[in-house]
Order: C-alpha cells, then sequence, then structure tokens
C-alpha cells in the first residue's frame, strides 16, 4: 500500500492487517426486479468487461438511455458474491444515470470528468459530488424495494466509497478496499471538501 492509499483510506477509516467485509447490508431484490425498474426509468442496465469496453463516448452514454456496468464477476474491485455485486452495481449504476443532468445543471457543466487520470481539484469535487447524489438516490431506490438501511451503515458504505474514490481522484488508480483491510469510520463524512482539498494539497496536486 502507497502513502497516498494511506492517507485516503485513514482519511475516511482505519486501515487493519487482514480483509474485511464492505457488503453492509442485504439486498433481498431480484435482478429482474432491478432491471425492470431501470425500464420504467427510461434506462436499459448493460454489462462490459475490461477485455470488452465499449467506446462511452459513441452513442453510448446516459443521454441514449444506457447504463454500462462492469462485469461483476471478477474478484477484483467487487465484493466476495457476484450475485450481490450484479445488484448493488445495477442500482448504483442506474442512479449515477438519473442524477447526472442534475449534476451538469448544478455545475454549469456539460461533461463530468471521472476515471480518466488524474483529476484537478475541482473536478474532483464535482465527481465526488455525484456520488453523494448517486447514493442518496440509491438508498431511496432500495427503499422503495423494501430494503432500509441504517444510518450507521450508510456511513459505512459511503466512507468506503470516499476511501477509493479520492484516491482515484488522486491517481487514476483504483483500489480493493476490503481486500487491503479498510475498515469504514462508522460516522458522517463531515466536511469531505476540506479533506479532500488537504490530501490533495499534502501531494502537491
Amino acid at each position: 500500500m502507497n502513502q497516498i492509499q494511506k492517507k485516503c483510506y485513514e482519511a475516511f477509516g482505519t486501515i487493519v492487517d487482514f480483509e474485511t467485509d464492505i457488503m453492509y447490508y442485504p439486498i433481498p431484490v431480484s435482478i429482474d426486479k432491478i432491471v425492470e425498474f431501470a425500464t420504467v426509468a427510461n434506462f436499459d442496465i448493460k454489462e462490459f468487461s475490461y477485455e470488452n469496453k465499449p467506446d462511452f463516448t459513441n452513442g453510448l452514454s446516459y443521454a441514449e438511455g444506457l447504463v454500462w456496468v462492469y462485469n461483476p464477476n471478477d474478484r477484483a474491485g467487487a465484493f466476495k458474491s457476484s450475485e450481490y455485486t450484479r445488484k448493488w452495481r445495477y442500482i448504483h449504476e442506474l442512479a449515477h444515470g438519473l442524477t447526472h443532468s442534475y449534476i451538469l445543471d448544478k455545475f454549469n457543466i456539460d461533461k463530468i470528468n471521472r476515471g480518466s487520470g488524474v483529476l484537478d481539484f475541482v473536478d474532483a469535487v464535482i465527481a465526488l459530488s455525484w456520488e453523494i447524489e448517486t447514493m442518496n438516490l440509491q438508498y431511496a431506490i432500495l427503499k422503495g424495494f423494501g430494503v432500509f438501511i441504517s444510518e450507521q451503515d450508510k456511513n459505512r458504505e459511503i466512507n468506503t466509497l470516499f476511501a477509493d474514490l479520492v484516491y482515484r481522484c488522486m491517481t487514476g488508480e483504483f483500489t480493493n478496499p476490503d481486500l487491503s483491510g479498510f475498515l469504514a469510520s462508522n460516522e458522517p463524512l463531515g466536511d469531505w471538501k476540506e479533506t479532500l482539498m488537504k490530501l490533495y494539497e499534502s501531494e502537491g496536486l
């Protein structure tokens, strides 16, 4: 684990010397139900893999009613259950699609930069703001399916996402919090923009 990853993890939790569990709540909803919900919301969910990655700039975007989900069968970057991972990612990426235009309008931009190398501070704030809106909607969708999540588990999950995503913003690289021994904080994010700024400044970004 490099020093930047260590800093990001410690900003949102602690590091232990064993693998952790980041499946914070059950999702007793069938994939068919999730797909049906997406269809009603005018989105079609499609899967892709690293070996078979489409050109998302070529008419394959949210504007065309498409939501792309990375294949959940690879252990890297996944939960320990492909079934759980598929359900979680379908709902999460659908929530991204449903909040996309809101973020564009909020920041008066025509594109959200993410997943394309190191982000500057402003782009990182936008990407992480989108993540918060996405998670809030994700929890609302799950509640509609009858899945009620405690505030503590929401905090732990969001802290886990931020530990990984802030590192990705700073380096352009992915991490695996559970495989790396990340133990998320139970506390709310608090002033995450200040935390982000301190991390960026500590690395001269």
